[in-house]
């Protein structure tokens, strides 16, 4: 009887570790899956907390000059005084080939403060824009 006892002890001990086995490697994948997508959330959508400095600074990293873009044209809705948010959108226009922006942007950021710094990406990008016009003659 003793004996009988004890393989039924074993039984429900082998079936338990089985258990154990089968909830681990269930536990494992999930939070395998759980981490890719995680990841994948991440890396897809901005986090909303990030402050727009910050994601543009990335975005400009990436030379992604769209979202760069985007995130200087989140922050002037919210503080439109900010001149070195349309400072900052007049450079991301320039990079883009895009002069007229670029210079509509440099302009209100001189506007809202006249600075010699300003005013040199001004002209910069009015002989950019003058030397497009010849070339296109």
């Amino acid at each position: 009887m003793e004996n009988e006892i004890s393989k039924q002890i074993l039984d429900e001990l082998r079936k338990l570790r089985k258990l154990s086995q089968w909830t681990s490697a269930a536990a494992m994948i999930f939070i395998t899956a759980t981490s890719a997508i995680l990841l994948w959330t991440l890396e897809t959508y901005p986090n909303k907390k990030q402050d727009s400095w910050s994601g543009m600074y990335a975005a400009l990293n990436r030379y992604d000059y769209q979202s760069a873009l985007k995130y200087m044209q989140d922050l002037v809705v919210k503080h439109p005084e900010e001149y070195t948010a349309y400072k900052n959108m007049g450079y991301i226009y320039f990079k883009m080939g895009d002069m007229t922006h670029a210079e509509a942007e440099y302009a209100r950021a001189y506007e809202i403060y006249p600075s010699e710094e300003i005013q040199k990406e001004l002209e910069i990008v009015h002989k950019r824009k003058a030397a497009a016009a010849a070339q296109a003659k």
